[in-house]
């Protein structure tokens, strides 16, 4: 939370507008404010607050009784507090005079002098207090005082109606317009319940044509093949609607075709000529030897697909294509150096998508090799191994994982294909203290390949008193020095020996300060060379509250919170490290832990238009903001103290900074 105001310098002047003022005590409704000059009101009363309440809408909060409590506001909330004068004023008499309290609400420290009033009575003051910002989902700290009390400190987490939906598309079918677009940038600070689809026949004349739920597609199949829609699409949260998005437009058509591909399944390349043909015969040629070309196209640099539309619907074709692969298929020669092949196809609507089919000897894959299994906990094995030399003339779609118990003397399967290129597989929910044995297999057209090497490892014990990861939470969003990002109801746990560690990944600025109920964290461990990557800490936390994280700048930001029990509260972090590159790569960070049964974290950040993908340890968050900041973390239980590695890959190469900490576990 912020500094807050001293009320005791005097130097204030009355700037907010009053709903109302009631001197309860003497049963009389007053609107009268005395101007304030430097030394204070005329006469001044200094009392305590005997109650602040706040009313925002539809709740009443008790702000003495809960100090640095956080609740949500639309537009506007109201508090009513009363002031209890002392037996005699400033002036050491009982003259009638004014009492004063003072607020920064609006930023900076503001002083009210509300009579006229006496001594010994009850002085009630209510107003209506409405937020300075357009936008939603910030936290705005506030404090009211008088010169006699501190009074109180509270949150309001300001929301409104959402941004606008970005990037609406529209495409068109055969009596179809199908709609997608992405979810705005700001969903208000509160989350989005549904969709309106606005739809008209011409720009400009959209009316709302329908409700949907959370989702970012919408088919419309209630149109009419040659007319022209034109879309909006706004989004809904509990506050209200957005702006309307950009305007999209389509055409749907009846029209049938083919659209061919201009690789085939073997990655043969296929150049050039794509001639649409007549199929009216039945020998080399698909049109038996008669001239029925329908029509051609030469593919530019770069293209990968070329269409046919336009056809009879149903009435059969054929196309021939030139390439550069001597695989053997039906074809037929124009008497030239050059070969052709062609396929048929039956035109439809929407247009069909041929891939030229070879029979090019195609085989399964040779054995993945390199096979390392690496042991994360009592329950988690990491598998990692490298491409096969040769996919045999197929492209690879997945692997099988195999595993076996008794040393590869008999195995089970794991996952009959992964359904990925991707070389890599974590095997959860094992057994502990356990050995398991793996081997990887390629998967192609042709089928399944050999094994690779195998490889294995042994799972750590489960301990009694070892560290209970309890909670996981992450947000993002856009946050500046005047707009904190929060996790509204964080729970730390109820058991013993807790620590709460907040990370956060930032690209233009770095952390200010961060609180869990209004208590402050202490940071561990930063690094802001090319993108910000910090860990914060609160030894032994307690209960359910928000936490509050304070930037020094604007920036995109994002916050992840872990808590754990069973945690060493002398040193909850022995060790901790930061890492940064200077040449584009991918995020990697070693840390060398002290002890056994210890929990290592990592962080890292780096630029939004690169995502992150296959860890080395157990993902607890990965957040991927589009041109601002990808920021993901990690955990990994260490059997005994030595070095440990977290690496991420990313999908392309670009500068980051990491860091890591050990979670000592109580001993």
């Amino acid at each position: 939370m912020a500094d807050k105001p001293a009320w005791n310098n005097g130097q204030y002047f009355l700037t907010l507008v009053f709903a109302s003022i009631f001197l309860v005590s003497i049963g009389v409704v007053s609107h009268n404010a005395f101007a304030m000059g430097q030394n204070g009101c005329i006469n001044e009363y200094d009392g305590p607050f005997t109650s602040f309440t706040i009313n925002n809408g539809s709740k009443t909060f008790d702000a003495l009784e809960n100090q640095g409590m956080t609740f949500n506001s639309f537009g506007s909330f109201n508090v009513t507090f009363v002031i209890h004068t002392p037996n005699v004023n400033s002036g050491n008499n009982s003259n009638s005079g004014a009492t004063w309290f003072g607020d920064d609400f609006y930023g900076y420290e503001n002083g009210h002098c509300v009579g006229p009033v006496g001594p010994n009575q009850n002085v009630t003051v209510s107003e209506t207090l409405s937020k300075t910002h357009t936008y939603g989902g910030y936290v705005q700290s506030v404090t009211f005082g008088t010169r006699a009390s501190s009074g109180a400190t509270f949150n309001v987490q300001w929301l409104s109606s959402p941004s606008v939906p970005q990037n609406l598309q529209a495409t068109a079918s055969n009596s179809l317009v199908t709609l997608s677009w992405s979810a705005p940038v700001d969903n208000g600070g509160s989350k989005i319940t549904n969709y309106n689809v606005y739809r008209g026949t011409s720009s400009g004349t959209e009316t709302l044509f329908a409700t949907i739920g959370n989702v970012t597609s919408y088919n419309d199949g209630t149109v009419t093949n040659g007319q022209t829609y034109f879309y909006k699409v706004t989004a809904v949260n509990s506050v209200g609607e957005s702006s309307p998005s950009n305007e999209a437009s389509a055409t749907p058509s009846s029209g049938a075709g083919v659209t061919v591909k201009s690789v085939d399944q073997n990655n043969n390349a296929i150049y050039g000529l794509y001639t649409l043909l007549c199929s009216q015969g039945t020998s080399g040629s698909p049109d038996g030897g008669n001239s029925c070309e329908t029509g051609s196209s030469r593919l530019a640099s770069g293209n990968t697909t070329v269409t046919f539309s336009g056809l009879p619907a149903g009435q059969t074709f054929g196309v021939d294509v030139y390439n550069n692969a001597t695989c053997s298929f039906n074809h037929w020669s124009d008497n030239t150096a050059n070969t052709y092949k062609f396929r048929l196809f039956t035109a439809t609507n929407p247009p069909s998508i041929l891939t030229p089919v070879y029979s090019c000897g195609t085989t399964v894959p040779q054995p993945p090799t390199g096979l390392a299994a690496t042991v994360v906990s009592s329950s988690q094995i990491n598998l990692s191994w490298t491409t096969p030399s040769s996919n045999g003339g197929s492209a690879i779609t997945g692997y099988d994982v195999d595993r076996s118990t008794n040393n590869g003397n008999s195995w089970s399967t794991v996952t009959s294909n992964t359904g990925s290129t991707t070389t890599a597989y974590n095997d959860t929910g094992l057994s502990p203290s356990t050995t398991y044995t793996y081997r990887v297999s390629a998967i192609n057209s042709a089928g399944t390949g050999s094994p690779s090497n195998i490889s294995s490892a042994t799972t750590g014990t489960v301990t009694t008193n070892g560290i209970k990861l309890d909670n996981v939470q992450s947000t993002s969003g856009s946050t500046s020095t005047s707009n904190p990002i929060m996790l509204a109801d964080f729970n730390v746990g109820t058991g013993n020996n807790r620590l709460l560690v907040v990370g956060v990944s930032a690209d233009n600025s770095n952390v200010g300060s961060i609180t869990f109920g209004g208590v402050s964290l202490t940071k561990k461990v930063s690094s802001f060379h090319n993108n910000d990557a910090e860990f914060w800490y609160l030894v032994n936390p307690t209960g359910t509250g928000a936490i509050v994280v304070t930037m020094k700048g604007t920036t995109s930001a994002i916050v992840g919170a872990y808590s754990f029990s069973g945690v060493n509260q002398t040193s909850p972090l022995p060790t901790s490290i930061a890492n940064y590159n200077s040449a584009a790569s991918s995020p990697t960070v070693s840390i060398t832990a002290k002890f056994a049964n210890d929990f290592i974290l990592d962080l890292p950040s780096i630029y939004g238009g690169v995502t992150l993908g296959a860890s080395t340890g157990t993902q607890q968050w990965n957040t991927h903001m589009p041109g601002s900041i990808t920021g993901a973390s990690s955990s990994a239980m260490v059997q005994s103290p030595g070095s440990v590695t977290c690496k991420w890959t990313a999908s392309s190469g670009d500068l980051w900074d990491d860091v890591a900490l050990e979670v000592g576990a109580s001993k």
